[in-house]
């Protein structure tokens, strides 16, 4: 059954049983002593259905509904007898027992009700022991009162006169000194159930966590709220007597309704005595909800009492229950004008899909998307907070490798919030964001403020969760975009210094080195020729100078075009080029290649792997302290896939990062490529690249 329905239900059962006793007070001509039962009964009643509807596997909850039951029944009895009394019947002595059971009954719930209060369940097994003890004792009082009670009296609240009694026929006469000793129990009953649940919720209050010590203090509250209003109408005395009965029923209300209201508060919440913003909501709503519960439920025990002086009492209560449902639909409306007043005006799923997704296009960036999401899904579903948990990385690409410093922070997880929750908080209900069959990140939320949450809240979750997926989606999409043009810019300025720096570096290594060979030579040629035109013996040892300085030159030049473009590389490759600088270390280097021997690469792709290669080898000799090192050449996906690593003494990369091997990273993603940097301390460091193969060609 729907929540609807048993609320429904469970509103037609109290109003059938409060009913039932103003009725027969109003067909007997005593309807003000027969309604004394309304308010405390209406309270039980409603404040166990209000609890039982919010949390139905509450122990707590079901025996406050219990013990509203059983009083009701009890002043359904004690009307029908009283009834008949009034006709000038007389008391059977069944009906004097059932009488005194029902009120030790009454007891003995409410004992029920104290041990498990707030949380439902007994603190030790002491506290079982004492419920379980007294339900014996109460039973074996009833069972003695039937066959040692020669006249058992029920002096209780539950008959319209002071007390009834009648002869007990079937009382044993051997027994009959039982009889007083089971008088002396039911009279004792209440008080020792009520002090025995006193000393129980003491001592679990001085056991108990603050939380639950918020949730007993509620009941402290409205004990507090019964004694001052009845010792303030106490000693007012006959001038309230004097009062219409209606008003006297208004001021007697906090008296009767403070208990039981906040028996059921402090058992469905937790958090109600605070004094936030939300909390002191909830409270108005509380008390707006059962104004507007008594109003339509008073109005039809009202009509039934009206129609009870004509009509047989079935009649009249059938038309007590039909009017309820008739008075269902302005219950309703007055409960939502209720809320309105409260929460303020809550939209509907249609408008809130619809607000949402104007907002969102407002706000394009990932940072802002989750709190917009956050909030409205809070307004929406009546959450007490709500929390949007992404998974920046999978929202952006669905798990793509993270390709360069900038786009480092990409697996953090971005979370958006909206009310006051705790980082240990746990959700109440739970969607993921899924996008493209990838889960994204979810929309966690907390419990809700008023009730469970529906069927109904579920669906509106899933549909904002697949709209605010694709906007996170999208959002990530557009800063990723954003973040590669921006970086593009400036990869593109550090290309063109680096290509300046290099222009400049050449010529200064002409002008230094090559330069001042071919002067050198230059002069010895003019010093050869001399000698050679006098005929001197010294010009063949000059000749031989400039045959040496010659081949320096040389040298120096086949040098500098080697840092241009290795000859190596464009007759034989990748990998012999690779090899060739890798024995001109000054430690080893093991080259392993996984490429084609026969096939080669676009030579652009071979110029920036060998000297990303190069720089990466370079590297590794100043800063790693490594014996040994390792080059890995291969192929794989239609991308060249080049790992360097070494034994050096590693690094915290989170502290060092890819900031020293920028000009590397322009190279590489120039092409097209990523890279990455792997080291711990003490670890060595592995260095990746990837550059596609099909971008040159």
């Amino acid at each position: 059954m729907t929540i609807r329905g048993r609320s429904i239900v469970m509103t037609l059962v109290c109003v059938a049983l409060v009913a039932i006793p103003p009725i027969i007070g109003a067909r007997a001509g005593h309807l003000a002593e027969a309604s004394r039962a309304l308010p405390q009964t209406a309270a039980f009643l409603g404040a166990g259905a209000l609890a039982l509807l919010s949390q139905p596997r509450h122990r707590g909850a079901r025996r406050l509904f219990g013990v509203g039951l059983v009083m009701a029944v009890g002043y359904i009895v004690g009307a029908l007898c009283s009834a008949h009394l009034v006709a000038g019947g007389a008391p059977a002595w069944q009906v004097v027992i059932a009488l005194q059971a029902l009120e030790m009954g009454q007891a003995l719930a409410l004992l029920g009700l104290l041990a498990v209060f707030p949380d439902g369940h007994y603190r030790s097994g002491a506290d079982r022991t004492a419920v379980r003890v007294m339900g014996v004792l109460f039973v074996a009082v009833v069972m003695v009162m039937r066959i040692g009670a020669t006249q058992p009296t029920y002096p209780g609240s539950f008959i319209w006169g002071d007390q009834v009694s009648a002869a007990n026929p079937s009382v044993q006469p051997s027994l009959a000194w039982l009889g007083p000793v089971a008088e002396i129990a039911y009279a004792a009953s209440f008080p020792v159930c009520l002090a025995t649940g006193l000393v129980v919720l003491v001592l679990r209050f001085r056991r108990s966590e603050p939380a639950e010590r918020r949730q007993i203090r509620w009941l402290v509250l409205g004990a507090l709220v019964t004694v001052v209003t009845g010792v303030a109408l106490g000693a007012l005395g006959g001038w309230v007597q004097s009062l219409p009965m209606a008003l006297v029923y208004l001021l007697y209300a906090p008296a009767a309704f403070a208990v039981p209201l906040c028996l059921g508060l402090g058992m469905v919440r937790d958090n109600v005595l605070d004094i936030d913003v939300a909390i002191r909501r909830s409270m108005a709503y509380a008390v707006l909800w059962v104004l507007v519960g008594a109003l339509c439920i008073g109005a039809a025990v009202v009509l039934g009492v009206l129609a009870g002086a004509a009509l047989p009492l079935p009649a009249a209560i059938a038309l007590t229950v039909g009017a309820t449902l008739l008075l269902a639909p302005l219950r309703g409306r007055l409960e939502r004008l209720a809320d309105r007043v409260v929460h303020g005006r809550r939209l509907s799923g249609y408008e809130l899909i619809t607000r949402l997704g104007a907002r969102l296009e407002a706000t394009p960036t990932p940072d802002q998307v989750a709190p917009e999401v956050a909030s409205d899904v809070r307004a929406g579903v009546g959450a007490s907070w709500v929390r949007v948990v992404v998974d920046a990385e999978g929202a952006a690409d669905g798990g793509a490798d993270v390709a360069s410093e900038r786009g480092s922070d990409l697996g953090a997880r971005l979370v958006g919030a909206s009310g006051t929750l705790t980082a240990a908080a746990s959700p109440a209900m739970r969607v993921p964001l899924v996008r493209g069959g990838v889960t994204i990140g979810a929309i966690e939320c907390g419990p809700k403020v008023e009730g469970r949450y529906t069927k109904r809240d579920v669906e509106l979750l899933t549909s904002l969760g697949q709209q605010a997926a694709l906007a996170i989606h999208n959002g990530w999409l557009a800063s990723e975009l954003e973040a590669r043009v921006d970086e593009l810019a400036a990869s593109r300025a550090r290309l063109v210094a680096a290509e300046e720096a290099g222009r400049r570096r050449l010529e200064r290594d002409l002008h230094d080195g090559v330069q001042q060979d071919l002067v050198a030579l230059l002069a010895r040629v003019g010093l050869a020729r001399n000698q050679i035109r006098r005929g001197s013996p010294l010009a063949e040892d000059s000749l031989l100078e400039v045959a040496r300085d010659g081949q320096r030159a040389l040298l120096a030049v086949q040098e500098v075009s080697r840092g241009l473009h290795p000859p190596l590389l464009s007759d034989r490759g990748l990998v012999e080029a690779v090899r060739e600088r890798a024995a001109r270390m000054p430690i080893p280097v093991d080259v392993r290649s996984g490429l084609d021997e026969e096939g080669r690469l676009p030579r652009d792709i071979e110029h920036a792997a060998y000297f990303a290669i190069s720089e990466a080898m370079a590297n590794v000799v100043k800063h790693s302290g490594a014996s040994s090192a390792v080059v890995d050449i291969g192929q794989s996906d239609a991308a060249l896939r080049i790992e360097v690593r070494d034994d050096g003494r590693g690094f915290d990369t989170e502290h060092v990062g890819l900031r020293g091997l920028l000009g590397l990273t322009d190279r590489i993603e120039a092409l097209g490529g990523r890279l990455s940097l792997t080291s711990s301390p003490g670890a060595g460091a592995t260095l990746r690249f990837t550059i596609p193969e099909g971008v040159a060609s």
